[in-house]
């Protein structure tokens, strides 16, 4: 039986690859989205948390840190899934579209996230706080990520969360919510901001 798949030249295939990254950062030029709504969520909760430490510390309010805790972060997420699912709602059927590039930066960053709920579980579990651990599995996906879409504030992003996450290692307790807020607008808002101007991305 004759194979019916094509061969490409090396000609061929470098311009299919550019094709994809070129798709790939039109299509990221909306969903940069997804990194300014995480960004600013991740960033506001960071915040929230720490202010709400500082007030039960100082109070003696130790009991209600853990429950207290929790909710904060279940708020914001909760919140930030809400605005995702509207934002996909609206979308229309030739931005769900995805190539093969596409499906493996979203593979990519749901594994991240699922890696990132379990170190946050176990640091929890452990009593430790995971802002170290956290930074360096977000900063893997977001290296990656403006690698293979070539486009260096993505990148520089993801080299400055694997800063943070040293930086938060010598922190103490709650002070670290602080370092990631940091990290989290260095990394994500900022270079969110960036890739959704046009102008920027077509010159990267």
């Amino acid at each position: 039986m004759e194979n019916s798949s094509k061969t490409f030249t090396p000609e061929e295939s470098l311009r299919l690859i550019e094709k994809y990254i070129s798709n790939y950062r039109k299509n990221y030029r909306s969903d940069s989205f997804y990194f300014l709504l995480w960004g600013w969520v991740i960033t506001i909760a960071s915040l929230s948390h720490f202010t709400i430490l500082r007030v039960l510390l100082s109070q003696a309010e130790y009991d209600l840190i853990n429950m207290v805790s929790a909710l904060n972060w279940s708020l914001f997420v909760i919140i930030g899934f809400v605005l995702q699912y509207y934002h996909i709602s609206r979308m229309s059927g030739d931005q769900l579209k995805r190539s093969h590039l596409d499906k493996f930066i979203s593979t990519l960053w749901q594994s991240a996230g699922g890696v990132i709920l379990l170190v946050a579980l176990i640091s929890v579990k452990l009593g430790e706080y995971p802002t170290p651990f956290v930074l360096s599995v977000a900063g893997l996906a977001t290296f990656i990520t403006g690698r293979m879409i070539r486009f260096n504030p993505l990148k520089f992003g993801g080299i400055v969360f694997f800063i943070f996450a040293v930086v938060a290692a010598f922190v103490v307790n709650e002070y670290q919510l602080l370092v990631n807020a940091v990290a989290i607008f260095l990394g994500y808002i900022i270079p969110g901001y960036l890739l959704r101007n046009t102008k920027y991305v077509n010159h990267v």
